[in-house]
């Protein structure tokens, strides 16, 4: 082939993947919504295809239910979501379509494909759907049945009983997911009015169905979200290891009203989830008129706190020692020298995160921000021994006296 073909053949390859997508206007399409000819028709980037095809096509699972699922590697909850859903598409075959989507490469994409093992393909470097299905948050899911869009929601409401009852054209109870509410701006609880020097309140959620968090020199705001979440949030700087669920403990009389339950698996839980989260979701804000330092913005929330939930709920926060079995770090007398090349800060972290029992580093090196990447990290205790002692460091199980959050009844 000449190099004028070669040319020709690739502009024609180019204007054979460009096209469609130029065609397709990029509006924001809502449950309800028919999708257009020209989106089934968009060719998609996969990896991990069964095929070994490197593109996809809605239309080829048009007279399928399809579920289209955003993800990231970063994201915890979304390798929990791609777990459950790979489970969802084996059980479903041929009926289901789940279609993971995330922006990053495939390089990035594909180590942690095998390593969970799925066999899902997903569409990878995507910039095009994400236009079409809008979101502030992962997982978010857009479910598509007989070409239309039939709901956009979260994980939690992706579970068997829910995919049946869709199948046979039965009720589903699936809450839609709202990424923005004209009513409710977050803008709004950071910048504070002319004529208030300090403005604060805390409401039984709002409008709008999403969960954030922000803070500013002028105020902070935590919208949507649980007793346990709220406090975790006002006690962070005085508490490192605020976000390891392993350093939360509730002995609240009545935990269901501070806890997020579980997430639901038939439409009976998910009801009560739904009644969980008018009863006891909550909205907090503060705001100053003038700039405040961190800790004085932070002591304010948690002033604010404990009187409200202290004579509402009769609960309080306390941050208190106590004697509790833990995952221990140490320098290996084997290899007395090779821990120090180790990033233990950024590993701790990560497995604190993982672990049921709080992992405590006492071999001295210094906090490292350098990223780490963990995917050869296991997290089951037999064999986190063995991945670190290839790096010179022993771990064992001791008790500790450590600092941990207790959320409890304020007057027991």
């Amino acid at each position: 082939m000449n190099v004028k073909n070669y040319v020709r053949a690739l502009l024609c390859l180019y204007l054979t993947i460009l096209l469609p997508i130029c065609n397709v206007h990029a509006q924001a399409f809502k449950v309800g919504d028919t999708l257009p000819e020209e989106l089934w028709n968009m060719p998609l980037q996969v990896v991990n295809h069964p095929e070994g095809k490197e593109t996809i096509t809605l239309k080829e699972y048009k007279d399928k239910l399809i579920i289209l699922d955003f993800w990231a590697t970063w994201c915890g909850s979304c390798i929990k979501s791609l777990d459950k859903m790979d489970s969802l598409q084996k059980e479903f075959a041929g009926k289901l379509v789940v279609v993971p989507i995330t922006y990053e490469s495939a390089i990035k994409a594909i180590p942690l494909i095998l390593k969970r093992g799925l066999l899902l393909p997903s569409v990878v470097n995507d910039s095009i759907l994400k236009q079409f299905f809008p979101h502030e948050s992962i997982p978010h899911q857009v479910w598509i049945k007989d070409s239309s869009v039939m709901a956009i929601t979260g994980p939690a409401y992706t579970f068997r009983e829910n995919i049946e009852n869709v199948l046979k054209n039965k009720e589903v109870k699936i809450v839609m997911k709202e990424e923005e509410d004209p009513h409710f701006n977050p803008k709004d609880i950071i910048i504070p009015s002319e004529t208030s020097f300090i403005e604060s309140g805390l409401l039984r959620k709002t409008r709008f169905s999403g969960t954030r968090m922000g803070i500013s020199s002028h105020g902070f705001y935590y919208y949507n979200t649980s007793i346990r979440h709220l406090f975790i949030a006002a006690y962070r700087n005085q508490f490192p290891f605020i976000n390891a669920p392993n350093r939360i403990i509730v002995e609240a009389s009545d935990p269901w009203k501070v806890n997020f339950p579980p997430k639901p698996t038939t439409t009976e839980e998910a009801k009560r989830y739904e009644k969980w989260k008018q009863e006891n979701m909550y909205t907090y804000y503060l705001r100053f008129a003038k700039p405040q330092t961190r800790e004085t913005i932070l002591k304010m929330a948690q002033s604010d706190l404990q009187n409200y939930f202290g004579q509402i709920e009769n609960l309080t926060a306390v941050i208190e020692k106590r004697k509790t079995l833990c995952l221990i770090l140490k320098p290996s007398a084997n290899r007395p020298q090779a821990y120090k090349a180790v990033n233990t800060f950024r590993i701790r972290e990560f497995v604190d995160l993982q672990s049921a029992i709080p992992v405590i580093d006492e071999t001295g090196n210094p906090p490292s921000r350098t990223p780490l990447n963990y995917e050869n990290i296991p997290v089951d205790y037999e064999n986190l021994k063995v991945f670190f002692s290839s790096l010179g460091i022993d771990l064992t199980k001791e008790y500790r006296d450590i600092e941990m959050m207790i959320i409890k009844d304020k007057q027991q």
